[in-house]
C-alpha cells in the first residue's frame, strides 16, 4: 500500500481520527455523521487514487478529495460557530492540517500526476474537461 507513504495521506489520516475523537460526543446525530463522513472521504480518496491504475484515475480522486477538503473546511467553520469544536481546536484543523492538504490537492498538482509517465490528452486541452 503505497498511499501509506504519501504525506498528504498521514496529514489527513491524522486530521480525520482528531476530528472523529473531536466529535465523538456531539448530540446533534447529523452534523457528527457528516464532518466525519468528509474528514474521512479525504485520506480515502487519496488511498484510493494511489490504488488505480492509471495516473489519470489517480488524479480524478485527487480531485475528489479536494471537494471533499472544501465540505470538511465549511463544517469546520460551522461547527466552530456553532460550539461544537472549540475554537482552539477548529483553528488548529483550518490553519494547520487542513491547508498542508489542500495544498497537496492542488490544480497542479493534480495535473502533474495526471501527467507523470504519459499524458493521455493534449497538453493544450484543459484537464478539467477530461474527468
Amino acid at each position: 500500500m503505497q498511499f501509506q507513504k504519501l504525506d498528504v495521506w498521514k496529514r489527513s489520516f491524522q486530521l480525520a481520527k482528531h476530528i472523529n475523537l473531536d466529535v465523538r460526543g456531539c448530540k446533534d446525530f447529523s452534523f457528527k455523521d457528516q464532518i466525519c463522513r468528509s474528514a474521512l472521504s479525504v485520506p480515502s480518496n487519496i488511498a484510493e487514487g494511489e490504488e488505480r491504475e492509471t495516473n489519470a484515475e489517480a488524479a480524478r480522486f485527487l480531485y475528489i478529495a479536494k471537494g471533499s477538503c472544501g465540505e470538511l473546511y465549511t463544517q469546520i467553520l460551522l461547527g466552530k460557530e456553532i460550539g461544537y469544536l472549540s475554537e482552539e481546536n477548529a483553528d488548529h484543523y483550518l490553519k494547520d492540517s487542513l491547508k498542508h492538504i489542500k495544498d497537496a490537492c492542488r490544480f497542479d498538482q493534480i495535473q502533474k500526476r495526471a501527467c507523470q509517465i504519459t499524458c493521455p490528452f493534449s497538453r493544450n486541452q484543459d484537464l478539467e474537461t477530461r474527468f
